[in-house]
């Protein structure tokens, strides 16, 4: 029987420019263009963001277990991702685009079905593009370097589609960015799916079964802690970015160039930070450089609370970037031994599943979004641009600085119980990463 071929670590990490480059500009700015740009109340934004997320988190685990059940000549990943990959780059294109004659009920339905189709779609690519890499690089090595080309993508994206959307937009405008952002979304994972080589073992396993395996994972101690703290940083994370640019026009008074600036300095220190933390694993092993990154992301809110001026965020966003980046060294690195711990006890190839599973959790991040956009209309009376309130330099503090850290502080609480676990599995039975 000839060897398998391959699928190169550098080749498998472009789906990452692919997903992160336009839903890095989706999360980030849908609030600002939606209910700063086009006035839609934002109690009504709030409100379809809270209902939404709980058809999202629902969703999330239905499209793993489906992939995880798919037998194709194509694998089991590939269909699912060809077609989500094609919605989601379609439909995110015509979210930034609504026709300029809706009116304020038709812009309400216009919003929430494209929001609908963007998140699920996504949803979906997200459930079989993680069940990937534990599948496709079963070595520490190439799993690892997979995983550094893909958080370097990742980050990469991030300067693209939020430090630099700003003034691209404010030279060309949403919808043509959308569509160039759109574009190269559906080019990249179009190159993915077409040399990505699944593994056929899948075959000789049993079909997993939903609520049994559910079941099964949610009686891990460990599948929690990961969980609950994956939720936690990803509201956190989700309303620093989409706060920021609030935090520059209403906080600090300036405008998209300054807005570029601060974002950059987060991602930017991000960015330089990877080799460091890389090296920090290696010699600290993982765990350990995951709750430290956590810790270094919930402190370095503190000094961005008290900025007042362009020089002081741009301090606090120094090290808000040094934790992201470290967070998003070995949150997949952590997930992915996870998964090679649940294969190794129940003999079943379910990663689908589990990352979807871990997917609902990062889903429901969204209901703390909606919960904070909402409590900024209560409290701060900020309706929309045309209406911001009295007060919308301690909403955009809110947003940016109060909820996030808040998250945070949960987040790093809830790590500290992560430990290395005899009884589970030996760690020398989990190649993936020294948990």
């Amino acid at each position: 029987m000839p060897e398998e071929r391959k699928t190169a670590p550098w080749r498998y990490a472009m789906g990452t420019l692919g997903g992160s480059l336009p839903f890095n500009m989706f999360t980030t700015f849908t609030a600002f263009y939606y209910v700063n740009m086009l006035n839609l109340d934002m109690r009504i934004f709030a409100s379809v963001m809270f209902f939404y997320s709980l058809f999202d988190a629902i969703d999330n685990p239905l499209y793993g277990y489906l992939s995880d059940r798919t037998r194709s000549r194509w694998g089991r990943r590939k269909p699912w991702l060809l077609v989500a990959s094609t919605v989601f780059g379609l439909s995110f294109i015509a979210f930034f685009s609504p026709p300029a004659f809706l009116q304020e009920r038709g812009l309400i339905a216009y919003f929430v079905i494209m929001m609908i189709l963007v998140e699920t779609s996504m949803s979906a690519i997200q459930s079989n593009y993680n069940a990937l890499l534990p599948d496709l690089f079963r070595d520490k090595g190439p799993r690892t370097k997979a995983n550094t080309l893909r958080t370097l993508w990742m980050l990469i994206a991030t300067v693209i589609g939020v430090a630099l959307v700003p003034i691209i937009t404010d030279a060309i405008g949403f919808p043509n960015t959308a569509l160039i952002f759109g574009a190269i979304s559906l080019s990249a994972w179009y190159f993915v799916i077409s040399g990505c080589r699944e593994s056929r073992d899948f075959e000789q396993y049993e079909h997993p079964k939903l609520f049994k395996s559910i079941k099964e994972i949610a009686t891990g101690k460990r599948f929690w802690i990961v969980a609950i703290v994956a939720c936690l940083y990803s509201a956190a994370q989700m309303l620093m970015m989409a706060g920021i640019p609030f935090f520059v026009e209403y906080s600090l008074g300036l405008g998209a160039g300054e807005t570029t600036i601060m974002l950059g300095v987060v991602i930017g220190l991000a960015i330089l930070s990877l080799p460091v933390w890389f090296m920090g694993i290696k010699r600290f092993t993982l765990v350990p450089m995951w709750r430290l990154a956590l810790a270094i992301l919930t402190v370095a809110f503190v000094p961005m609370f008290f900025a007042s001026t362009l020089l002081v965020a741009v301090i606090g966003g120094v090290f808000i970037g040094i934790g992201t980046g470290g967070v998003m060294s070995t949150q997949d690195l952590v997930v992915a031994g996870l998964l090679d711990e649940d294969k190794e006890k129940y003999g079943q190839r379910r990663e689908g599943i589990y990352q979807s599973i871990i997917g609902f959790f990062v889903r429901l991040s969204g209901l703390i979004r909606s919960l904070a956009f909402f409590l900024v209309f209560i409290i701060f009376g900020f309706e929309s641009g045309d209406n911001p309130g009295n007060n919308p330099d301690g909403a955009s503090r809110f947003l940016l600085i109060i909820v996030p850290i808040t998250m945070m502080v949960g987040g790093v609480v809830v790590s500290s119980f992560l430990r290395k676990s005899s009884d589970e599995v030996k760690p020398q039975e989990v190649p993936a990463c020294d948990i």
